[in-house]
C-alpha cells in the first residue's frame, strides 16, 4: 500500500487550520506528515488540530509562503502525509543553535537515527547497510539514486547554517543525499519555529531521515547568468566581506556592475535591490558557480551576505531574468525526476529571493513544475537552501531552488 497526499489550509484560527489539514489526510491514516506554516499561527494549537483528526507524527516548521501542488499558499499551512509500506521516517531535533550550532547538528542527526521506526525492519536493514558505507567508504557511489534521503530544516535567523551542516555531516566521508531549507517567518525577521515529532521548538534544527526500498532523485540550481566581471575575496570573516581585489568590497562590487560606489552606499540595504538582481557567484573547481546574496553595505565599505564567503574564493557578477529562472525551475524538477522510474511526490525548497525577483510570475514556476510532475508537491519559500550535488559538498546556498523526487511503487 502507498498513499501520499498534499493538502493545505488557509483558515484563520490555528486549531481550525490544523483540524482541516488532519481532516484532509485522515482517510489515508498518515504515519508521518511534513508540515510548513505561516508564523501567524500558534504552532501548538495547529498541531493539536491535526492530531484531533488523525494519529500521526508531524515535523517541519515555519515558512515565508507554502508550496502545495501548483499553488503558492500565502499565510497558510501546507502538509504532505505519507502512509506507505515502502517508506520509513525518523525525525530528530537539535536545540540551542545560538550556543553551539555544530552540536545542534550532531544531535539532530543522532536523534533522527534513533527515532527510525523499528516496526519496518526491512527498511531499517536497508539503512543499516548503507549508513556505514557512507561513513567509511568515500569511493562508493551510492548517491546517484540512493535508498535514503535526509532533510534539514534549520532556524533561518540563526546565521549558523554552515556550522549546523558541519555537525550533521561530520561523521561522514561522502556527500550525504541531503536537502532542506532555512525556516522562515513571512519576512518578519523576528523568529522562526521548528516542529519535530509533534513538539514545537525555536533556535533549533529538525533533521529527518527517509528510508525507502525504492529511490530518491535530487537536483539544485538557480538560473542567474554570468556577467564578465570577476573578483577575488581578499579579506572576509564569516558572512562579512571586507575586501574584494584588495579594495573595499563595495568599491569592487559597484565596479563589477558598472555602478558608482555611492549608489550602493546610499542604497545600504541592498538585499531586495541591487543584491537581489545581481548576486555574486562563487566559482567552484568544476566551473559552476553558486550564489552569494549580498545583504547590506556597511559604513566601512564592507558587505554582509546571507551565507559564508571564504577568503580566496573567486566571485563572478551575475544577472537574471524571469524567463531564465522559471525555465531553470522546470529543468531542476526534470533532472530530479529523470533518475527514478516512477515519481510519487516532490519536495520543493525555493528561496524567498527567487520569489521576490519573479514577483507575480512566481506561481507560474510552481504551476509548471506541478504540470510536469503530476504528483503531490510540497515545500516552502526559505531563507536559504541546503543541498548537495555530485561535484560539490553539502552547502548552505542562496537564491536557489532545491528539489527532491520520491520514487513510488
Amino acid at each position: 500500500m502507498e498513499e501520499i497526499r498534499s493538502v493545505c489550509s488557509k483558515k484563520e484560527d490555528s486549531f481550525s487550520a490544523g483540524k482541516e489539514i488532519g481532516e484532509k489526510l485522515a482517510d489515508i491514516s498518515p504515519e508521518f506528515v511534513f508540515l510548513f506554516s505561516s508564523v501567524k499561527y500558534d504552532f501548538n494549537k495547529l498541531i493539536k488540530g491535526v492530531l484531533s483528526q488523525t494519529e500521526t507524527i508531524v515535523s517541519g516548521g515555519s515558512s515565508a509562503g507554502g508550496i502545495c501542488n501548483g499553488k503558492i499558499i500565502e499565510e497558510g499551512v501546507v502538509a504532505l502525509g505519507f502512509n506507505s509500506e515502502h517508506l520509513c521516517f525518523g525525525s530528530g531535533i537539535g536545540t540551542g543553535i545560538s550556543k553551539n550550532p555544530v552540536e545542534a547538528g550532531v544531535s539532530s542527526i543522532q536523534n533522527a537515527i534513533s527515532s527510525l521506526k523499528e516496526n519496518k525492519k526491512k527498511l531499517i536493514r536497508i539503512f543499516a547497510r548503507y549508513y556505514p558505507v557512507a561513513i567509511n567508504d568515500p569511493t562508493h557511489m551510492i548517491f546517484e539514486r540512493p535508498n535514503f534521503a535526509i532533510t534539514t530544516f534549520i532556524d533561518g535567523l540563526s546565521n549558523s547554517e554552515e556550522s549546523v551542516l558541519k555537525g550533521i555531516t561530520q561523521d561522514f566521508t561522502t556527500p550525504l543525499p541531503l536537502i532542506g531549507g532555512s525556516l522562515a517567518d513571512d519576512l518578519r525577521l523576528e523568529k522562526t519555529f521548528q516542529i519535530c515529532n509533534n513538539k514545537v521548538y525555536k533556535n533549533s534544527v529538525v533533521t529527518t531521515i527517509l528510508v525507502s526500498d525504492s529511490r530518491f532523485g535530487f537536483s539544485v540550481s538557480h538560473g542567474w547568468s554570468k556577467m564578465e566581471e570577476t573578483a577575488l575575496v581578499t579579506k572576509s570573516k564569516g558572512r562579512r566581506v571586507f575586501e574584494l581585489n584588495n579594495r573595499p568590497a563595495v568599491e569592487t562590487y559597484a565596479e563589477m556592475l558598472n555602478l558608482k560606489p555611492e549608489t550602493l552606499i546610499k542604497e545600504k540595504e541592498i538585499a531586495f535591490g541591487t543584491g537581489l538582481s545581481h548576486p555574486l557567484g562563487a566559482i567552484t573547481l568544476d566551473g559552476s558557480y553558486w550564489l552569494k546574496h549580498p545583504q547590506r553595505v556597511l559604513e566601512d565599505g564592507s558587505i554582509t551576505f546571507f551565507s559564508t564567503v571564504p577568503e580566496g574564493v573567486a566571485l563572478i557578477a551575475t544577472e537574471g531574468n524571469p524567463d531564465d529562472l522559471i525555465e531553470t525551475g522546470i529543468n531542476t524538477a526534470k533532472k530530479a525526476i529523470s533518475v527514478i522510474d516512477n515519481v510519487s511526490a516532490l519536495f520543493v525548497f525555493n528561496c524567498i529571493a527567487r520569489k521576490a525577483f519573479l514577483g507575480n510570475r512566481a506561481e507560474e514556476e510552481i504551476k509548471k513544475i506541478y504540470e510536469l510532475a503530476e504528483v503531490p508537491i510540497i515545500g516552502f519559500y526559505t531563507y536559504g537552501e541546503q543541498s548537495f550535488t555530485s561535484t560539490t559538498p553539502i552547502s548552505h546556498r542562496n537564491q536557489t531552488i532545491s528539489i527532491m523526487a520520491i520514487e513510488g511503487k
